[in-house]
């Protein structure tokens, strides 16, 4: 129970490898104290107590004199295909930050983002360009793996026009067209993403079935789409909020649409889950949240949907499925 409550003592000597890019010093061979510190600006023992402390988990080894990568380790190269260094650089700050007022988020049942950094997180990622940055690189990170597994496990060949709400960067809809020669597809997004969206998809083979709308989705999404896709969408809104967003995709719908929202699902029970902590980061911060089936259900009802079913992908996401009721 000791070890568990000092856990924060981990996720910030993790922090702390990560920012002096530790892991990536040592992709070329083991190294001393000493030769870290002369690379990182940092002083030889911290670095040798810190490494020593991380070693005993797993992170990084000792050899003799020097440290070496392991395994687990070369997750914190920012160049490794399956890097979590922004996580550790974002989580373990701001993330981390925010958590310190866990208790009081529990008593209110209110995020704390704002009252700790005196604005609300998007505005604060668009005023701090850099950590907005490595916010930027840990969803990429975090759901870059995810297209793949998403287009694998559902079948859009039967798929007409398929609007993506908060489409982003337009990822999803790329895989989705590559694989499926028939169907066409909407980005919509805020003005400022659309714009980011076209420049980075100019060019591309699928951009002739591809189109562009920007707005809000509080207020409407394209219509006449048979296929709607929130990807990482609802878990950044309470269920008011999102039975809002919701009911505007379900007065968009043509008949026969379905509803793809794709989120982690809590499992019931004790099952161990990430989804369950990341819900609690959600807590501690704003007001979004993560789910279980059950509650994307009653989400559904309220919107003029029945959840038809959950298709788990190789990720860990699962398709949402619902149908206009």
């Amino acid at each position: 129970m000791l070890q568990l409550a000092t856990g924060f003592l981990v996720s910030q000597g993790i922090r702390a490898a990560a920012e002096l890019e530790i892991a990536d010093r040592l992709a070329d061979g083991p190294k001393t104290p000493e030769e870290l510190a002369h690379l990182t600006g940092a002083k030889a023992d911290p670095i040798h107590r810190l490494l020593r402390a991380l070693s005993s988990i797993g992170i990084f080894e000792a050899q003799a004199d020097k440290y070496c990568l392991t395994p687990l380790a070369e997750h914190l190269r920012r160049e490794s295909a399956e890097s979590i260094w922004p996580a550790a650089m974002y989580m373990c700050s701001e993330v981390y930050k925010v958590a310190h007022e866990l208790p009081s988020s529990i008593r209110t049942g209110t995020g704390n983002f704002e009252r700790v950094f005196g604005m609300k997180v998007f505005d604060y990622l668009s005023a701090n360009a850099q950590r907005g940055a490595i916010f930027d690189q840990m969803m990429a990170s975090f759901h870059g793996p995810e297209t793949a597994a998403i287009v694998a496990a559902y079948d859009f060949s039967s798929t007409a026009k398929l609007i993506d709400v908060g489409g982003g960067n337009g990822d999803v809809l790329r895989a989705v067209l590559k694989a499926n020669p028939e169907t066409r597809a909407v980005v919509f997004d805020l003005p400022e993403v659309i714009g980011r969206a076209e420049t980075a998809l100019a060019g591309d083979p699928v951009i002739d079935r591809l189109s562009f709308e920007a707005g809000d989705f509080f207020q409407a999404v394209p219509a006449g789409g048979d296929g709607y896709i929130l990807r990482h969408i609802i878990h950044d809104w309470d269920d008011d909020e999102s039975v809002r967003i919701l009911q505007k995709c379900r007065a968009a719908m043509s008949p026969g649409a379905k509803l793809l929202v794709i989120e982690e699902v809590i499992p019931d029970g004790d099952t161990p889950s990430p989804a369950k902590w990341l819900d609690v980061a959600f807590l501690a911060a704003w007001t979004g949240k993560e789910r279980t089936r059950g509650e994307y259900g009653e989400l559904y009802r309220r919107a003029g949907f029945a959840l038809t079913r959950v298709i788990p992908t190789t990720s860990a996401v699962s398709i949402v499925e619902g149908a206009p009721v």
